[in-house]
């Protein structure tokens, strides 16, 4: 945001991030585990679309960990040290329709900090427990690798993807659905 009175000096300010402070990260996941304990059997539609989210991302994750040690090792601009990611709605719900504990932290506070996940070896989240947009972003080095793989492998692996994207949002449609429903 930049504030221009007329006499005044501009003044700039990183916007927050959703959850970006450690006591909304925490009222979050309070919140979805109180629904979910609450709602109980009534989610289990969210709780077996987290699941196929789960074994659609499986293959996904065998590929990033091919193609990552052959293109981010050497990468100047690591991806998560200049992107702007955090997790949404939709992987808060994943963590919790799976039974899983959440990371401690959203990734970042403010828009201007990097992933604080981020170690000397990659990051420090196993694959699952990772913001969604991290298990489907092809940096440039790396879209150049999938696109030598078969035809048939990028439309295996393209149909994969836009299926989870799916499952993703019918999770969270189907969460909503049940949680404004009385």
């Amino acid at each position: 945001m930049v504030i221009t009175p007329r006499s005044s000096p501009i003044i700039h300010f990183s916007p927050p991030v959703a959850w970006g402070l450690d006591s909304e990260w925490r009222e979050a996941h309070e919140t979805l585990a109180y629904l979910f304990k609450r709602r109980g059997a009534a989610l289990d539609g969210v709780r077996f679309k987290a699941r196929q989210i789960r074994e659609g991302l499986r293959p996904l994750f065998d590929l990033f960990d091919r193609l990552a040690p052959l293109c981010c090792p050497g990468c100047e601009t690591v991806c998560c040290w200049v992107a702007r990611v955090e997790f949404d709605f939709k992987d808060l719900l994943l963590f919790h329709a799976l039974d899983l504990v959440p990371p401690p932290h959203q990734l970042r506070r403010h828009e201007d900090e990097h992933c604080r996940y981020l170690e000397r070896q990659g990051c420090g989240l196993p694959r699952l427990m990772r913001p969604f947009v991290c298990t489907w972003y092809f940096c440039a080095s790396m879209l150049e690798l999938y696109r030598k793989e078969p035809p048939r492998t990028q439309r295996f692996f393209s149909a994969r993807m836009s299926a989870v994207q799916e499952a993703r949002q019918e999770m969270e449609a189907e969460f909503i659905r049940v949680v404004t429903s009385e």
